[in-house]
């Protein structure tokens, strides 16, 4: 459909509160991988006419702001509605979602089993740092009295800890145990163990944890910021009505 993204993951969970669907775009082979705005202008079109789904894109910034997708309050069918600027969103309306954007920085999607709600957050280290899960999981929970154990989380292609070498400013962030040692200036940064940490506080059961292991600087279907690559992987759930 568009040459600077390729569907790669396609997932559908069935439960109590509905079906949930979640798409994963990537990278092609062999095409142009230079994304534009026009891009996303394609895969919004592409949701609404093949899926009668409402897409929209945020400004991720890097930190612990979130929405919430209101079919009645928040603009849709833009590429960044009303110029909001957050990292993470939830929705209980069907058909409606936000397309997480990364190249490195982990995906993380959730649904609830039980109560209509579906969201999802980007999260590098300052995300991991601020919490961004932590702060946009605590608010779907609340508005919708769903309880915490009901959700089920899909994390998709991130950067491995192999490829991601980081300074000081990021190892004295957090445990000791989340850094391999390269030299006396640098460690490899294992941000799946941090996020592992933070899951485990949220008291979410390994077995409601789905992980798509494909390392992003390594991967030829994913985009890599770290590789020099201009492109983002589209990380999109939705409950479908």
């Amino acid at each position: 459909m568009m040459k600077a993204s390729k569907l790669h993951i396609e997932k559908r969970f069935k439960t109590a509160a509905g079906t949930y669907h979640l798409d994963i775009w990537g990278k092609p082979q062999g095409s142009e991988l230079q994304q534009d705005d026009s891009t996303y202008e394609n895969l919004i079109q592409y949701y609404k006419e093949e899926k009668s789904v409402s897409l929209s894109f945020l400004k991720q910034v890097h930190g612990k702001a979130f929405v919430e997708l209101l079919d009645d309050k928040l603009p849709i069918n833009h590429i960044n509605p009303i110029n909001i600027k957050a990292d993470g969103f939830f929705t209980s309306e069907p058909n409606h979602s936000i397309g997480i954007k990364t190249a490195d920085c982990i995906p993380i999607l959730f649904y609830n089993t039980q109560k209509a709600v579906a969201g999802g957050v980007h999260s590098g280290w300052k995300g991991l740092k601020e919490k961004v899960l932590f702060h946009t999981l605590s608010e779907a929970a609340r508005k919708n009295q769903a309880k915490v154990e009901d959700f089920r989380f899909i994390v998709g292609p991130f950067i491995g800890g192999d490829s991601y070498e980081v300074k000081s400013d990021v190892y004295t962030v957090f445990s000791p145990e989340c850094f391999d040692n390269k030299d006396d200036i640098s460690w490899n940064f294992k941000m799946k163990t941090e996020l592992q940490n933070q899951l485990a506080q949220l008291q979410i059961d390994e077995s409601h944890i789905t992980w798509f292991d494909a390392n992003t600087f390594e991967s030829p279907d994913f985009y890599s910021h770290r590789c020099g690559e201009p492109g983002r992987n589209i990380n999109i759930i939705y409950l479908k009505k």
